[in-house]
């Protein structure tokens, strides 16, 4: 029985690590395999925010790691300059974010890992949602998800994916719903915002 107990926890345990690594945002332009993609980076479908991709995101290839580091910390900053234009410590954080992975990125470029991702997606994905939340309330209505796909060039039924999104109903879309998940300190300042 005790084997049985302790088989049926490994396997929960290898189920919910299959789950985080699907949950991970991975944002279009330059992949981590160096691809370039227009939309998402993930190896399937993902959602409006690249978040919670079928079958995760594509991985480094060795040779081109640190190149793929720089030119996606480059994106991230700049990206945390649009998203936080309207607060100084909201943006030097981000910012922060982005180096700390780009750290990550290179220490794992540098053990000629082939099996991680070189920048998280989330600040990525962070900005993408940050820069379409025009109420600045930290959620994104029906119109602010239409407006964001009509400018991304997505031919999507608004509709449809907002429900998708909206898993709790409440008519908007929270980061944890788009599958976003950020450093605490830098949620936290993103909720003062406003």
């Amino acid at each position: 029985m005790k084997r049985l107990l302790m088989l049926a926890s490994l396997f929960l345990a290898l189920a919910m690590a299959n789950v985080s690594v699907q949950a991970d945002c991975c944002p279009g332009g330059l992949c981590d395999d160096g691809s370039d993609s227009s939309t998402c980076c993930g190896i399937g479908k993902c959602n409006v925010f690249c978040c919670n991709c079928d079958k995760g995101c594509r991985k480094q290839k060795p040779g081109n790691c640190k190149d793929v580091c720089q030119q996606k910390y480059s994106k991230c900053a700049r990206g945390c300059a649009d998203a936080c234009s309207d607060s100084e410590s909201c943006r030097i954080m981000c910012t922060n974010q982005c180096a700390k992975e780009k750290d990550q990125c290179d220490k794992g470029c540098n053990n000629a890992s082939t099996t991680g991702g070189c920048l998280g997606g989330d600040i990525h994905s962070f900005n993408k949602f940050n820069a379409h939340d025009l109420d600045r309330d930290g959620h994104l209505s029906v119109g602010e998800v239409a407006t964001m796909l009509k400018t991304n060039s997505q031919d999507s039924n608004v509709k449809k994916e907002f429900k998708a999104l909206d898993k709790n109903g409440d008519g908007r879309i929270s980061l944890g719903e788009a599958g976003i998940k950020l450093p605490p300190n830098l949620l936290e300042k993103f909720r003062m915002r406003k």
